[in-house]
C-alpha cells in the first residue's frame, strides 16, 4: 500500500493541515515507509499505537531516543529508558506533582496569569500577537518557577528548548552543539553548587523536608535532596530530569494554549458556551488535546525483527506512532472530526495526546490544571477576545502549535 501513495511528513503542505494530513493516514495506508529526509515507518493504525506500540516496551524501545534519528546518550533525557532505573526516576519526578504540589503552583499559574492579562488590556491598541503576549511567556515563566531557576531568564530556556525538540526531529545533522548544552547547564550547576554550599555551612545533610525551609521549594531543590536506591542523584541525573522538564512543559502546554484558542474563537459559538457555562472548560481542554495534540506523535525503535500488521519492521528501525490518527479512531470517538464540548464522557479522556503506557508524559496533570486556569482566567477577563488576522503554524513536523496569534480584546 505505501507504493500507492505518497506522504512526506516534512512537506509544508502537510505541515499546513497539522493533525488532519496524519489522522487521513489511518485509513489509506496504517503503515507508511517514509525514506526521505530520515528512514522511518510511521504508524496509524490506533491499534498498533495504543496497544503494541505504547504498551509493549519489550518490542519497541525508547532507549534509542524519541526522535528519527539515533539520539548520543547526551541528548537523551533520563526518562528515555526501559529498564526498572526508569521507574525510579518516574517516581523521583512524580513527587514533585503531587495534588499538593500543583495547588501550590497554581497560586503562580494565576499570578502569571494575571501580570500578562493587566500589560494587555493596558495597551491602548487593545490587539496584538497573542503568542508574545500570553500563550508563550506563562508556560515558560512558570516553568522557571517549577525549576528554580530565575523567572527573567525564561526565554533562555525556551530558546533551548525550542531548538533542542526542532533538532532532534527534523534536523538530519549531528545534532546539537555541546556549547548549546552548556547555555542551560552552566547556570543550574552555577545554583546547584550555591545550594549545596548553602547546606555545607549550616552542617545540613540534604533531605527533602528542607524544601520550603532552608531551600527554595522547587524541582532543582527536590533533585538534589531526593534519592534512588538510597543515594542522591549524580549532577548528570539532575541536569537529565530538568532537561526532559523544560522541553516538555514549554512545548506541550503552550501549544495546548494555542491551539484551544484557535478552537474556540475560530467558532465564535463556542466560546460563548464556555462563557455561559465552565463545567465545559475540562471538555474543551480535553477535546483539544484529542482532535488538535500539542505534538503528533514520537519515536520508538524495534528491538528485534517484527511486524506492524502485514509490514515487516526490521530491528533499531525507527517507527512514528501516530497520536493524530489514534485520537481520531471512529471506533472509540463518535464523529471523531469534529470538536464537540458535548462529546460523552466516557470517550472524554480515550485520546493518547499524553502518549501511553510506562512512559506517558508525566507532567499530564501540571498541564490540565494549567490550561484550566489561564482558561478561566482569560474568559473572566478577557470576553472579547477575538481573532484579527490569520494565524502562522510552529515549525516542525510533529508539532501541532502556532506561533503567531493576532489578536484583539477591545
Amino acid at each position: 500500500m505505501t507504493d500507492r501513495i505518497r506522504f512526506d511528513p516534512y512537506d509544508p503542505a502537510v505541515h499546513a493541515r497539522g493533525p488532519d494530513a496524519f489522522a487521513a493516514l489511518a485509513s489509506r495506508c496504517p503503515v507508511y515507509h517514509y525514506n526521505g529526509r530520515f528512514d522511518f515507518f510511521v504508524a496509524s493504525d490506533p491499534t498498533d499505537v495504543r496497544e503494541r506500540i505504547l504498551k509493549d516496551p519489550a518490542t519497541w524501545t525508547i532507549e534509542e531516543g524519541s526522535s528519527p534519528k539515533l539520539l548520543p546518550p547526551e541528548q537523551r533525557t533520563a526518562l528515555m529508558d526501559d529498564t526498572a532505573y526508569h521507574n525510579k526516576v518516574r517516581f523521583v519526578m512524580q513527587r514533585g506533582f503531587s495534588p499538593r504540589e500543583l495547588a501550590r503552583l497554581h497560586e503562580t499559574v494565576l499570578r502569571l496569569a494575571d501580570e500578562l492579562i493587566d500589560a494587555m488590556l493596558a495597551d491602548p491598541q487593545g490587539r496584538g500577537d497573542l503568542f508574545e503576549r500570553f500563550v508563550m511567556p506563562l508556560p515558560a515563566r512558570l516553568m522557571c518557577v517549577m525549576l528554580g531557576v530565575p523567572e527573567a531568564d525564561h526565554m533562555l530556556y525556551k530558546e533551548w528548548a525550542d531548538a533542542y525538540f526542532y533538532d532532534i526531529l527534523n534536523d538530519a545533522g549531528t545534532g546539537m552543539s555541546v556549547d548549546s548544552l552548556a547555555q542551560v547547564s552552566t547556570p543550574v550547576f552555577a545554583e546547584l553548587a550555591r545550594r549545596r554550599a548553602l547546606l555545607a555551612d549550616r552542617g545540613l545533610e540534604p533531605d527533602l523536608s528542607l524544601l520550603g525551609a532552608e531551600l527554595p521549594h522547587d524541582f532543582l531543590s527536590r533533585f538534589m535532596c531526593d534519592r534512588i536506591d538510597g543515594r542522591l542523584l549524580r549532577d548528570d541525573e539532575i541536569l537529565s530530569v530538568m532537561l526532559g522538564i523544560i522541553v516538555g512543559g514549554n512545548e506541550t502546554t503552550m501549544n495546548l494554549i494555542g491551539n484551544l484558542l484557535i478552537r474556540l474563537l475560530g467558532d465564535r459559538a463556542l466560546w460563548e458556551q464556555l462563557r455561559a457555562d465552565r463545567k465545559l472548560v475540562d471538555a474543551a481542554i480535553e477535546e483539544s488535546l484529542r482532535i488538535d495534540p500539542p505534538v503528533i506523535g514520537l519515536f520508538r525503535a524495534a528491538r528485534h525483527d517484527t511486524a506492524l500488521g502485514e509490514v515487516a519492521i526490521p530491528a533499531h528501525a525507527k517507527v512514528f506512532y501516530n497520536i493524530a490518527a489514534a485520537n481520531r479512531d471512529p471506533a472509540i470517538f463518535t464523529d471523531p472530526d469534529t470538536f464537540r464540548l458535548d462529546r460523552p464522557r466516557a470517550q472524554m479522556r480515550h485520546h493518547v495526546a499524553f502518549a501511553g503506557g510506562n512512559h506517558s508524559c508525566i507532567g499530564e496533570p501540571l498541564v490540565r490544571m494549567e490550561v484550566r486556569a489561564v482558561l478561566n482566567r482569560l474568559l473572566d477577563r478577557m470576553p472579547g477576545l477575538d481573532l484579527d488576522g490569520e494565524p502562522r503554524r510552529a515549525a516542525g513536523f510533529n508539532v501541532c502549535g502556532w506561533n503567531y496569534l493576532p489578536m484583539r480584546w477591545r
